[in-house]
């Protein structure tokens, strides 16, 4: 499947793979397209809620409520896969490695290209799915 997307957008990821040149799963620029790095093996959460081992392991970012494990409930979506991170404007690539709901609330933890964790609401967040995707800027 092809995603095409704006110039801008198409500049930031290109920056952001270029940034993360160094990091073992960075994406590259060939050309116009941006090459997404695979999905890890492990270092993620799926199918049940996180504990404070998976956080200490560095499987997981986040608890939802207290205690040892989490009080969410995981959410229906794979893990890992690729996704786009907005935070007010600004798009970074990301891998999503836990995904879980409370009360309303659907929380995502995910890493940059170059292994940094962030920790997002479901709408920050376009799931791209667990297939890498060919981005080529548009005219």
């Amino acid at each position: 499947m092809s995603r095409i997307v704006s110039r801008s957008v198409f500049a930031i990821l290109a920056g952001l793979a270029a940034a993360a040149a160094g990091a073992a799963h960075a994406a590259e620029v060939i050309g116009s397209s941006l090459v997404w790095p695979p999905l890890p093996s492990s270092g993620f959460v799926a199918g049940r809620a996180a504990t404070q081992a998976d956080i200490d392991a560095g499987n997981a970012l986040f608890l939802l409520g207290d205690g040892a494990r989490s009080s969410g409930e995981p959410m229906a979506i794979d893990i890992p896969q690729y996704a786009l991170f907005d935070d007010e404007g600004i798009i970074t690539v990301v891998v999503v490695i836990q995904a879980e709901s409370e009360a309303g609330r659907s929380q995502i933890g995910a890493r940059k290209l170059d292994g940094t964790a962030l920790i997002g609401q479901l709408d920050q967040f376009k799931l791209v799915g667990t297939q890498p995707q060919s981005t080529r800027a548009t005219d």
